[in-house]
């Protein structure tokens, strides 16, 4: 898990404000982790919020499956008898359990593939 966390963004970090009442546009939760084949990810790891854009950490659900993510990849990386020649990464978002919000992220996600190739 340590060469993950290297390349790991938080999903915890705070969002930085800019000005009182004002939070930067997209927020966006997410994870990634490098190889040569990216899977993506969408998850619901924070709380749905009606005054912010995501609430806490959701402590069953989204952050188990996202720690089980990270965890398998960190498996199938560390043995080359299983995958050989190549690394398997990931790049992972969070939805916080709002529909509208991770059609943003997913169309964010898809974006940010298509402007890399």
């Amino acid at each position: 898990i340590k060469a993950l966390l290297k390349s790991f963004r938080s999903l915890i970090e705070a969002v930085q404000v800019n000005e009182p009442g004002e939070i930067p546009w997209p927020v966006k939760k997410e994870a990634e982790v490098s190889g040569d084949i990216i899977l993506g990810g969408l998850m619901m790891v924070h709380e749905r919020e009606d005054t912010v854009t995501c609430g806490p950490i959701m402590p069953q659900g989204g952050i188990q499956a996202l720690e089980t993510m990270l965890y398998t990849l960190d498996v199938l990386n560390s043995a080359p008898d299983k995958i050989p020649n190549v690394t398997i990464g990931a790049h992972i978002l969070d939805d916080c359990d709002k529909d509208t919000y991770g059609l943003e992220m997913a169309v964010d996600f898809i974006k940010g593939r298509i402007n890399r190739v």
